[in-house]
């Protein structure tokens, strides 16, 4: 593939990655947010706690991939007019929202009794003392983790392309399919997805040390 030619695929690259954004975005915000409150949930007496552990414990153990051929394949089933951003979207949230959960949870039980005690006897109910006190040093612990867990659902986005859905991943396929130029597509791919994790890693920095700084 001459350069000239890379570039006027580069339009088609860059309309894919605007693809592969908003669906990282959607599986990063649905995925977190699920997470905290299944992390929340988690820690209430059976069954509900029992139902979460459950949960998290069979969405982590099996691979994303089957996860989406299964949203994919079953939601018509159940449901009509089911997209396959839809499917993706939900597959790959729900799978997020296992680990965020576990890291979540995992914070919290890290930070210290005493602080949660301490808060209590100042006379703050239990739910007060958990979003005042607990939560806040709980997200702080918890932001390492967390940033590197969206990075993967944005690397983890072109498995949607398994099941036909164009992004960045299935476009660059296409191109090379027409153009048998696999190294400097997949290299410009790898260039894009590069510039994506960076950016939410350099994000993920900045809100830890805005984090440390307020705390």
């Amino acid at each position: 593939m001459s350069d000239s030619a890379l570039v006027r695929y580069l339009p088609i690259l860059l309309q894919a990655t605007v693809v592969t954004v908003y669906l990282s975005a959607m599986v990063v915000t649905g995925g977190t947010v699920l997470g905290v409150v299944l992390a929340l949930l988690g820690r209430r007496a059976r069954p509900v706690g029992l139902v979460v552990d459950v949960f998290v414990y069979v969405m982590r153990g099996v691979p994303l991939l089957v996860h989406v051929f299964a949203a994919y394949f079953w939601l018509p089933m159940l449901l009509t007019d089911v997209s396959k951003v839809t499917a993706v979207t939900l597959a790959m949230s729900l799978y997020m929202a296992a680990f965020v959960a576990e890291i979540v949870r995992g914070a919290i039980e890290g930070i210290s009794r005493t602080l949660s005690d301490a808060a209590r006897s100042l006379g703050m109910p239990p739910a007060l003392a958990m979003r005042r006190v607990v939560l806040p040093l709980a997200v702080r612990a918890a932001m390492p983790p967390l940033m590197n867990r969206m990075v993967m659902a944005i690397k983890g986005t072109s498995l949607a392309s398994a099941v036909g859905l164009w992004e960045l991943s299935l476009a660059g396929r296409e191109i090379i399919q027409r153009d048998l130029a696999p190294f400097q597509v997949f290299g410009l791919i790898a260039v894009l997805y590069f510039c994506l994790c960076t950016l939410v890693t350099h994000a993920g920095r900045r809100l830890e040390a805005r984090f440390a700084y307020e705390h």
